[in-house]
């Protein structure tokens, strides 16, 4: 497959909310691969992540909890923190795939005949391609992400071309 679009980004720690791309796909793609990398889905270093969040969320919990909770068990909740992303794609406002899995690759490739697990088969790959990046938690500050988007077509000298002046970031 080749390289359609590249985007990439950084997040902060206790960032929440959407990242969308609309961008014009290529004419005459037989395939269309989306994956979405990015780091830290859990602190490097949880000791210290523990001592720097330990104030912010011991009294969080409590009030969850409705009762004063243990070392251990703040210690248990606040090392379950991790970065938390889900990757979506509509094309021509259509859904095609949705991926929601954890590891810090999320990767959906999309074609006539076969689509990754929780996307759908498209016929018609063309037109203006929504990527919605969803970010649900971010647990580390500085946290970079790339999206790259790549097609096979039946005309290779398409690629890359056609898409290069229809970019829009939201």
């Amino acid at each position: 497959m080749e390289m359609i679009q590249r985007f990439s980004g950084v997040l902060h720690q206790g960032y929440h909310g959407n990242i969308i791309y609309n961008f014009l796909l290529p004419s005459d793609l037989s395939s269309l691969s989306v994956v979405l990398t990015y780091q830290k889905e859990h602190p490097s270093d949880p000791d210290s992540y523990f001592n720097r969040r330990r104030a912010e969320l011991a009294p969080v919990l409590e009030q969850y909890m409705e009762q004063p909770v243990s070392e251990d068990l703040l210690r248990r909740e606040i090392n379950a923190i991790k970065t938390e992303i889900q990757l979506c794609v509509m094309l021509n406002s259509v859904f095609v795939g949705n991926i929601h899995m954890p590891g810090e690759v999320k990767k959906m490739t999309i074609s006539e005949n076969s689509a990754s697990h929780g996307c759908i088969p498209c016929k018609d790959l063309s037109g203006m391609a929504k990527i919605i990046i969803n970010v649900f938690h971010v647990a580390e500050d500085e946290t970079p992400y790339q999206l790259e988007i790549l097609g096979e077509s039946h005309d290779p000298l398409k690629i890359g071309k056609e898409t290069n002046e229809h970019v829009e970031k939201n």
